[in-house]
């Protein structure tokens, strides 16, 4: 049994379980339920170094159209991702299996450990506002984005800009 299989059969763990203290930042789009998976590196003498990775999977991606909630606002439609059915344990297969390759290359002597579970939001089961198991036909309504790439749009940034320009104050 080689490293990658033996790795493949710990269980998994989260990061405060294996021993790491730092708190980082590592945003993530919430609303598609994000997975997240960190690294951290330690100094030769063994403490925790400020070498730290993190991989995100997420398990819903928009639709690109808007759907109604129940209150009738218009808001963004999510459906499954490639890894909505993916286990957390699979996710974490997968990085081992892909080994060091995404890893940064640390200064001698330091070492990474991981990947260990650092946060998880779990996706919806059954379809509720916002989440379709398959993509809308037609969109309720027309996002922003695409409202401000025809003529108009480009006007009104434009407009935008110049009034914003005017208002700047020297420093």
């Amino acid at each position: 049994m080689n490293e990658i299989e033996r790795a493949k059969l710990a269980p998994l763990v989260s990061a405060a379980a294996s021993g790491y203290e730092r708190h980082p930042y590592i945003h993530t789009d919430l609303m598609r339920a994000p997975i997240t998976f960190i690294w951290w590196a330690s100094t030769p003498s063994g403490r925790q170094s400020k070498f730290f990775h993190a991989e995100t999977f997420y398990r819903l991606s928009s639709s690109r159209k808007l759907g109604r909630d129940s209150r009738g606002h218009l808001v963004t439609v999510y459906v499954p991702s490639q890894h909505y059915r993916s286990s957390d344990l699979e996710l974490r297969n997968l990085l081992i299996e892909r080994g060091a390759a995404s890893l940064e290359r640390l200064p001698a002597g330091y070492v990474w450990h991981g990947p260990f579970l650092w946060s998880v939001s779990r996706p919806p089961q059954v379809e509720k506002d916002g989440f379709r198991f398959s993509e809308p036909l037609v969109s309720e309504g027309v996002p922003l984005g695409y409202a401000m790439t025809n003529t108009k749009g480009a006007l009104a940034v434009q407009l935008a800009e110049k009034v914003l320009a005017e208002r700047a104050v020297s420093a």
